[in-house]
């Protein structure tokens, strides 16, 4: 079978599971960060990401949402095969994705990679980090230590941005 149509039944298959979790996870009070599918061994992995916005995912929330999801999961039968489920937080260096993480985390520490370099005085530059100083109209801003400047990024050009966890 050709990889885009694995790719393509692995996103359905997200999708339903997303579906699935969303109100398992609302209903204690915490937020789904994000679905992924890994491999381990061979074997697939689903990473369920929580979040509680107020204060820290602890284990016992892991735990419970680990157990209900698990249970929903097997009940709905949509998983043809054998799997590893995994419920985590997304980590002290965690991805921000959504203008909820950005707004929330603004005048934290970031690292950020764009999907293609840009010339910054006089350089070709992807990787950038420094202060998020706000999100607006489909871009970020960020002060940046190389080059020390404020820099306005759009998100449509940006792979990834993460925390950089305080020290």
């Amino acid at each position: 079978m050709p990889l885009f149509i694995l790719m393509e039944r692995n996103e359905e298959l997200k999708n339903q599971i997303t579906g699935l979790v969303e109100p398992i996870i609302r209903q204690h009070n915490l937020e789904l960060v994000e679905v992924a599918l890994t491999f381990k061994n061979g074997k697939p992995c689903w990473q369920i990401f929580i979040d509680r916005p107020e204060s820290a995912v602890n284990l016992k929330d892991c735990e419970e949402i680990s157990n209900a999801v698990g249970e929903k999961l097997d009940e709905a039968d949509i998983i043809a095969t054998s799997y590893i489920l995994e419920v985590s937080s997304p980590g002290l260096d965690r991805k921000l994705k959504s203008e909820k993480d950005f707004i929330r985390f603004s005048g934290r520490n970031i690292r950020l990679l764009l999907q293609s370099p840009i010339f910054i005085a006089g350089q070709k530059q992807q990787k950038f980090s420094g202060k998020l100083l706000g999100y607006a109209g489909e871009e970020l801003e960020i002060q940046c230590q190389q080059p020390a400047a404020k820099i306005k990024f759009r998100l449509k050009d940006i792979q990834e941005v993460r925390l950089i966890p305080d020290e």
